[in-house]
């Protein structure tokens, strides 16, 4: 049975998305998948262009409900990562009926209790994670108990908060929009809920989400969120490194990464894949071999970004070897380059890194990953608390 359609959007630096679908026996089914590419209106969590955000979400807000012969008001809304901080937390409280039985009242009450705790004010809880409730007789679930007879009902539970600046930004561009928002979520954290769907995937992993200016490392143990760290590297950048040192433009370059990216089979480097122009107006060929030269050495680069922020999380939380413990799962658009599959295998960590292949109905592009795990943890959020249909809105800490 077909379940009500949820509508899920993602800002990222250089697209807006837009999806629409549901869960069917915890599969996520795609009834529309849009994208527009605003190049350069988000740039590191400050909107520099509200304007054609704005327009691109209308755009297709009315392409879906037109499609689809819906109406669309209100998304659940992705926020990056962007000092990204996740902690554990406990609470308790009595039921409330007499007869003893656990209600949804009951539950909202507990995760209040979390949210009333004293935080940085300069940053707001995005998610309360439930890992696990307990009740008489140290009766434990790891879904809402509803139903269930006890005297109390506890929480042990993940928070994950978010600077109070990234929240009301991105809200207040879709609210300009005209659309409310119903729930918002971590990317990294939406990323991880549908890894979670992956039969073969590893409980423990390291995320690496490479976007088009960013790419976000995630630290995931027993398909729990734990920690994440941006590091200002993504795909354009590769396709701005490529038009610099084969003087092509940035369109030129753009075509090759896509149409030819890695390719280090031998057959391939004898005929000229372009031609660059020097000073003189003198054409010169281009050479498969010279684009891989290009992309090799951006992609180390990039490697070593990725060690970086790795060891600056073992130093935050006193951990050790992470590489050698952990797999490497890579997702986002720019791990869809041709060949990439081929730069991991020359990869130090070639037997423990693997790129997530998307098995949604309806949408297989790797660019609606976060979208995706959007329409999974919405759907667990509403099982656990209820579907509230409350709007959020601008935050401010007094």
């Amino acid at each position: 049975m077909m379940g009500n359609p949820i509508t899920v959007l993602e800002l990222t630096s250089n697209s807006v998305k837009l999806l629409v679908g549901y869960e069917l026996e915890r599969q996520p089914i795609v009834l529309y998948a849009g994208t527009i590419f605003v190049d350069g209106a988000v740039t590191e969590g400050e909107i520099i262009n509200q304007d054609e955000l704005i327009a691109a979400i209308n755009k297709l807000v009315k392409d879906a409900s037109t499609q689809l012969e819906i109406k669309i008001d209100e998304v659940i809304l992705a926020l990056p990562s962007i000092n990204l901080e996740v902690y554990t937390d406990s609470q308790q409280t009595n039921v409330l009926a007499n007869t003893l039985r656990v209600e949804h009242i009951d539950i909202k009450n507990v995760l209040s209790l979390v949210r009333k705790q004293r935080i940085d004010p300069n940053k707001t809880i995005i998610s309360i994670v439930p890992e696990r409730y307990i009740l008489d007789n140290e009766k434990t679930s790891v879904v809402s108990p509803i139903g269930e007879t006890s005297s109390f009902i506890a929480i042990n539970c993940y928070v994950h908060l978010l600077p109070l600046w990234v929240y009301n930004r991105y809200l207040s561009v879709v609210q300009a929009a005209g659309i409310k928002v119903t729930k918002t979520f971590v990317d990294s954290y939406a990323l991880t809920e549908l890894i979670a769907l992956e039969k073969d995937a590893s409980p423990n992993y390291l995320l690496v989400d490479y976007g088009s200016r960013t790419t976000t490392i995630s630290l995931v143990g027993n398909h729990r969120l734990f920690y994440s760290r941006i590091v200002n590297l993504g795909g354009d950048h590769l396709t701005e490194r490529i038009a610099k040192e084969l003087s092509l433009t940035l369109e030129e370059a753009h075509k090759l990464k896509h149409m030819y990216g890695y390719d280090n089979r031998a057959s391939n480097y004898k005929v000229a894949i372009a031609h660059q122009v020097n000073e003189y107006g003198q054409k010169h060929p281009i050479y498969q071999k010279d684009l891989n030269r290009v992309i090799e050495a951006f992609m180390n680069e990039h490697y070593a970004k990725i060690k970086d922020a790795v060891a600056s999380l073992e130093a935050s939380q006193s951990l050790s070897n992470l590489f050698e413990l952990y797999p490497l799962y890579f997702t986002g658009g720019a791990s869809q380059i041709n060949g990439f599959n081929h730069l991991l295998e020359h990869s130090p960590l070639k037997d423990r890194t693997f790129i997530l292949n998307l098995k949604a109905i309806g949408a297989r592009n790797s660019r609606y990953a976060v979208c995706l795990g959007l329409l999974r943890v919405y759907n667990r959020y509403i099982l656990d608390i209820g579907d509230e249909r409350s709007e959020v809105g601008v935050l401010t800490r007094d």
